[in-house]
C-alpha cells in the first residue's frame, strides 16, 4: 500500500484483525506502520517508504498504463457516500492497479540494473544498502 505508515494502516488494522485474528505490526520510532504481517498470507509494506514520492508522479515517471485518477475527497460525507459509491470504487480499483503496474515497473528496472529483489526490503535505505551490499 502507499503511504500505509502514514494513513491507510489506521483503517484496515480492524478489519484484518477480524478477518485473521493476530497479526504482527512494523513501526518505526514515530509509530507509522512499516509493515502488517498476516501470519501465513502475506506481508503489506508501505510502498512509500521504499519509492518515495506520490503515486500520481511514480505512475508518470514509470509510464504505467492507468495512471494514478484524482478524487476530491472533500467531497465525501457520511450522507453522500451511497450516491457516490460507484465514483469512489473507480477510483480505488485506478488507484491499486497503478500502483501494482508502479511496483512492477520498479521492481523489473532494479533487479535488471542491480539484480535485487525489491520485495526483500522495507524502506528506500535498505534498498540502497542491499543493491550496495550486492554489487560493490
Amino acid at each position: 500500500m502507499h503511504n500505509l505508515g502514514g494513513f491507510d494502516a489506521i483503517f484496515i488494522l480492524k478489519t484484518l484483525a477480524s478477518l485473521h485474528g493476530k497479526f504482527n505490526i512494523l513501526m518505526d520510532g514515530t509509530k507509522d506502520t512499516i509493515s502488517l504481517s498476516i501470519k501465513n498470507h502475506c506481508v503489506i509494506k508501505d510502498s512509500y517508504r521504499i519509492l518515495n514520492g506520490s503515486l500520481a508522479t511514480l505512475s508518470k515517471i514509470f509510464n504505467v498504463p492507468v495512471q494514478k485518477s484524482q478524487f476530491d475527497h472533500s467531497k465525501v460525507t457520511l450522507n453522500n457516500l451511497a450516491d457516490i459509491r460507484s465514483e469512489l470504487i473507480e477510483y480505488l480499483n485506478k488507484d491499486l492497479i497503478s500502483l501494482v503496474d508502479v511496483m512492477i515497473a520498479a521492481t523489473l528496472n532494479i533487479f535488471k540494473i542491480y539484480q535485487v529483489d525489491v520485495s526483500e526490503t522495507y524502506s528506500a535505505s535498505s534498498l540502497a544498502m542491499k543493491i550496495f551490499r550486492t554489487n560493490f
